[in-house]
């Protein structure tokens, strides 16, 4: 007789040109699925054998604020001078570029600091690349720290 096992998806989603990844939560384990192309790596961490889910925060949120925010000025600036010097297209060009920097120094803001994830068991430390803000992973901690202790004890 087979089981089936239900799972919940986590919050949180890890995108970049390579693939993506996420967490799901089954009834007795997390379910890592990391996509990369056609390769799919699945990895189960149950409950009982976590000993730790570690997060740090990563301090290049800082800089890549600052980075946008003078990207943003700097593209500002050079529209306020084609502007200036009365020539629309180049205004255009400008302005959309700035405004461009504008919305992934606003996106940045809007989902908080930055940060890395890992789950540590007795036999190995893994990356979990779908926690990569500290507003996921205080979400996640508050619906996985009650499950993880009543499969361990307390």
């Amino acid at each position: 007789m087979e089981t089936k096992t239900t799972y919940r998806k986590l919050p949180g989603k890890k995108r970049n040109f390579w693939g993506n990844s996420t967490l799901w939560r089954g009834e007795d384990h997390l379910l890592l699925i990391n996509i990369r192309g056609y390769r799919e790596e699945y990895k189960r961490f149950y409950f009982r054998d976590i000993q730790a889910i570690i997060t740090r925060k990563i301090e290049y949120f800082k800089n890549i604020c600052i980075a946008l925010a003078m990207a943003f000025v700097a593209l500002g600036a050079f529209m306020g001078m084609a502007i200036y010097w009365e020539s629309l297209g180049w205004a255009i060009f400008f302005g959309t570029f700035s405004l461009f920097f504008l919305l992934f120094f606003c996106n940045h803001l809007l989902f908080g600091s930055s940060c890395e994830s890992y789950i540590k068991t007795a036999v190995q430390i893994e990356k979990i690349p779908s926690f990569h803000r500290m507003a996921i992973v205080d979400k996640v901690m508050q619906e996985l720290r009650p499950v993880i202790e009543k499969a361990q004890g307390s």
